[in-house]
């Protein structure tokens, strides 16, 4: 068999005519795979065909409007009619009879669990199926008789569940009769199909989602498929003939009850003879998916994470390199060192984070890890601007300075009211400035000597100061507060009200240093001195 080219699902079939989906659109053709048409055309996510009882009209859902509603188009082609608009998704699950579809939805529920509702087949108000809860139904061929299926939620994701939500199969022999539990095993039991006087269901009991069917009254069970690795996700029944889906290809099996064990299944070799456009090359924006970006020192390269990969480039041409091939770990913070080729990134094993260093300049030079470093779930990092360290904060409330040349981590800070992730670096890399959290609703600025170990307040900590920065010099030290507390009165209601509470305050680190907002008054010198400029200029 050659390989398929295609990947088709949710089959269903009427008089051996078969409907089924492929590349998100709705496409009809007979049992051999011959005839194919598209029927739908960019029209959603098509899914959950079904044949009306006379085989004129196909209801399926689709969410081309957003939601999953319940749509209806006729086989010889033509505009599909919308028939819900609830908002939720609704799933087409069978029809009553030739004028109206049933739908699965739990749009009325805060719960997973949906309710059966019948709606007309050219769009009217739903009208609730008195069965209950229930995911899926099917009626008995004199229509006298159903049997319904109860939680479960199908199988990408539910494989060998057999917990207490797992999928029931209830039947009512007729209208007079209650619902009784069918087949009383524990097994998850879903798209129940009543067939002549055989009720035919998927279950993986045995290991993998297969076909089964069994009498009305639970007994007899037989095995129709025999699938393994990959489940049966949806069939249909057709002349006796079993059509289902497997690995994205359609198969089909005959219906042999003399026998305990599963026939042979036939491949449908069916082409549409479309493009694979879920195939074809693509391109995506990274912002979505770039978990962090760093320039170097002259904005010439950038080192950035994206999709866990840690990768450098520079910033205007050439290729972007990956640092790290191996993919079973995972980068999401990174920055450069100094004005090197270094990239210090964090490293997610899957167990913790840890620091690793790359050299970009010298790209068969070994990473450097400390795998034995713990970090916690780092949340922002800052680079020394002279010096092998690196300031980390993490999940933990801590802030941390890691030395590259000793390995070693010495915790700087914790905080008992929220993290640290608001620091700076002194531009002679031995200070570092942070905020830190004193209550839930106040915050002060610390200032920490790295050589020394010494933490010194710089803010009582009666206001909410936030986001300190050094200047270039290291004269002052910028930071923002919340303690500007200077009432406005309201024009309308005549109330009073804090509206600007935040002001951008400088602190002078040394004693000899000016004030920079502070203007002394010229002397009488000062001004004779000025004028004397003046006029030899002129």
């Amino acid at each position: 068999m050659t390989e398929p080219r295609h990947y088709l699902q949710f089959p269903t079939c009427h008089n051996r005519q078969l409907a089924f989906v492929s590349e998100d659109d709705l496409w009809l053709c007979d049992l051999n795979g011959m005839h194919t048409r598209r029927v739908t055309t960019d029209f959603g996510t098509v899914k959950n065909p079904q044949f009306s009882p006379d085989g004129q009209k196909i209801a399926f859902s689709s969410d081309r409007e957003g939601s999953i509603e319940a749509y209806v188009v006729a086989v010889n082609g033509g505009n599909p009619t919308k028939l819900t608009y609830t908002g939720a998704a609704c799933l087409v699950v069978a029809w009553a009879d030739n004028e109206t579809v049933i739908i699965a939805s739990a749009h009325q529920s805060p719960f997973r669990q949906g309710m059966l509702y019948k709606v007309p087949a050219t769009a009217g108000s739903l009208e609730v199926v008195a069965v209950g809860p229930a995911n899926a139904i099917s009626y008995s061929p004199d229509q006298s008789g159903m049997v319904i299926q109860r939680h479960g939620y199908g199988y990408p994701s539910w494989k060998r569940y057999q917990g207490g939500t797992a999928a029931e199969l209830w039947l009512r022999r007729d209208s007079k009769q209650p619902f009784s539990l069918f087949c009383k095993k524990q097994m998850n039991m879903i798209q129940p199909v009543w067939y002549q006087d055989r009720i035919y269901f998927i279950s993986d009991f045995q290991g993998h989602g297969n076909v089964y069917s069994a009498d009305l009254d639970g007994g007899a069970l037989r095995r129709h498929t025999q699938c393994e690795g990959f489940y049966v996700r949806q069939f249909c029944i057709d002349h006796d003939m079993i059509i289902y889906s497997q690995q994205g290809q359609l198969y089909q099996v005959p219906i042999d009850l003399t026998t305990s064990s599963p026939l042979p299944a036939k491949h449908l070799a069916i082409d549409t003879g479309s493009i694979c456009h879920h195939k074809t090359r693509r391109y995506d924006f990274s912002s979505k998916t770039l978990e962090d970006i760093a320039p170097n020192h002259n904005a010439s390269s950038v080192a950035l994470c994206h999709r866990g990969r840690l990768f450098a480039m520079p910033s205007f041409q050439g290729p972007a390199r990956l640092l790290d091939h191996n993919q079973q770990q995972r980068y999401r913070h990174c920055l450069w060192l100094q004005k090197t080729g270094r990239v210090f990134a964090i490293c997610d094993d899957g167990n913790m984070d840890y620091p690793a260093l790359f050299n970009t300049e010298q790209p068969d030079e070994a990473a450097k890890r400390w795998q034995s470093v713990n970090l916690g779930k780092v949340l922002c990092l800052m680079a020394s601007p002279v010096e092998d360290r690196v300031l980390i904060a993490n999940n933990r409330h801590e802030l941390h300075v890691f030395d590259l040349k000793s390995g070693k981590l010495t915790k700087v800070a914790h905080s008992a009211f929220g993290t640290i992730s608001q620091f700076d670096w002194s531009s002679d890399g031995q200070w570092v400035a942070y905020r830190t959290q004193n209550s839930h609703e106040t915050a002060q600025i610390m200032l920490y000597h790295v050589a020394k170990g010494e933490q010194t307040s710089l803010t009582n900590g009666l206001y909410h100061d936030y986001s300190p920065c050094f200047d270039p010099d290291g004269k002052y030290l910028y930071f923002l507060s919340h303690r500007s507390l200077t009432p406005k009165g309201d024009g309308l209601c005549f109330q009073y009200n804090f509206s600007d509470t935040t002001l951008a305050y400088v602190c002078c680190l040394q004693s000899d240093t000016t004030d920079p907002f502070y203007h002394q008054a010229k002397t009488e010198e000062d001004e004779k001195s000025d004028d004397n400029a003046d006029d030899k200029k002129a």
